[in-house]
């Protein structure tokens, strides 16, 4: 299903929604009473979705590459690092061409700086009036926005936030992750002594003291002492510390997600305009383009012949076939038949024939219906393993006493009889 998003002007420009959105999800909003100059909820969901997975999209990238050419795994190894300095070159160029991120301007959105102003005095009223082509006031709401476009001190900050967020949340995880596995206490390991009480630490310590004090006397044996002391005094408090960041970072973690949750629901229901914290730390909003800055100006024929133009342009449309192509190939990559091994995808050899009776066993029957042991029909029937059907009662005494199967002298043993129920 297909929703399709009107310009603040009504203009023939239509953009169609990406994402699978229910209709009673779409309902709700329409129902809080979306602010045309704004974005819907879904909108914002569905750019946050392309902007996350970008950087899955590089890494897949750099994965396919190392295994070609070993020496691109440096690139895995410096993933935060490298995909930081491509998105600041992606997110300047697009913040300075369109006041909005790459995966904002996809959408149609532009950045915007937020400010409150609160009172009904004159000088409020004619910001009001002067802003009334650029906001639009929500019935209910006692708060006048201003809005105002972005500058560049703005465009910097913006840069910083959608940047230096995500990198030190990917190195805390990692670091966190690299914690836990080294301090993980054992399960004999009393509570106490993980956090470094009255510890096997602490009392090695001490009788480490105490040993270099009885064997040494001299100066330097004692200087050695005290600056061995004082490693392990540094080394306590850093595991210390370690320990601390390990146990508190999950309530760090859900912190930061909660307050993504948190943002996401107010700006559901009409009570906040940003969708995230990080633009409410760079005091920005998203608004939809105007008719105004959806017709660009005329270039230039020096602009035409750009050789750098052209390469944006090419870039920019290269990305997004990338980013399709990503998405399909992720799509791929899950489906069952993917996921399966190439040893799970063999064909299955056929059933090798049974093994010959042996010439010193018992013999086969001609009648395949009666058991070689008492020639008479089986009762209860069980099986060797070499694949030989007796009645259970008769077999189970001849495993017993000989260790073997009576035709092909096989080994066999009592746990490898295997009775056969028929319906």
């Amino acid at each position: 299903m297909e929703i399709y998003m009107f310009t603040p002007q009504e203009s023939p420009l239509l953009r169609p929604s990406h994402g699978n959105m229910s209709i009673g999800g779409m309902f709700l909003a329409h129902e809080m009473g979306t602010d045309p100059h704004y974005p819907s909820f879904f909108e914002v969901f569905m750019q946050d979705r392309i902007h996350q997975s970008l950087k899955p999209a590089v890494r897949h990238v750099f994965l396919v590459l190392a295994e070609r050419w070993p020496q691109a795994v440096v690139l895995l190894d410096h993933l935060d690092e490298v995909f930081a300095i491509m998105s600041l070159f992606l997110e300047r160029h697009y913040l300075a061409k369109n006041d909005a991120l790459f995966s904002e301007s996809l959408y149609g959105f532009k950045r915007s700086r937020y400010r409150s102003q609160e009172g009904t005095g004159p000088r409020n009223e004619q910001h009001r009036k002067a802003d009334n082509s650029n906001t639009s006031n929500v019935t209910g709401q006692s708060e006048h926005m201003k809005m105002s476009a972005l500058t560049q001190g703005d465009r910097r900050l913006a840069l910083l936030v959608t940047i230096l967020a995500p990198y030190a949340k990917a190195k805390l995880d990692a670091l966190y992750i690299h914690y836990k596995d080294t301090l993980l206490p054992s399960p004999v390991v009393n509570r106490r002594s993980w956090w470094g009480g009255n510890g096997s630490s602490r009392g090695q310590g001490r009788r480490w003291r105490s040993g270099r004090g009885e064997s040494g006397t001299a100066g330097g044996a004692a200087h050695s002492g005290v600056e061995g002391e004082e490693d392990e005094q540094k080394e306590e408090i850093r595991v210390r510390l370690r320990r601390v960041f390990v146990a508190m970072y999950p309530l760090l973690h859900a912190a930061y997600e909660g307050s993504f949750f948190v943002y996401q629901w107010t700006y559901l229901l009409g009570r906040r305009k940003q969708y995230s914290p990080l633009l409410h730390i760079a005091g920005q909003v998203l608004r939809r383009l105007s008719q105004e800055d959806v017709q660009p100006p005329a270039p230039s024929i020096t602009e035409k012949k750009s050789l750098t133009a052209r390469l944006v342009r090419s870039f920019k449309v290269l990305l997004l076939l990338g980013i399709v192509a990503f998405k399909l190939l992720e799509w791929w990559m899950s489906s069952p038949d993917f996921l399966q091994s190439p040893r799970q995808k063999r064909i299955v050899p056929p059933v090798p024939d049974p093994p010959a009776p042996a010439p010193t066993g018992v013999p086969l029957p001609k009648d395949a219906v009666l058991c070689p042991l008492c020639l008479r029909p089986r009762v209860n029937p069980a099986v060797t393993s070499a694949g030989v059907v007796f009645c259970y009662k008769c077999l189970l005494p001849e495993v017993r006493k000989a260790g073997v199967c009576p035709v092909t002298l096989q080994p066999c043993r009592e746990e490898q009889v295997r009775r056969i129920y028929l319906t």
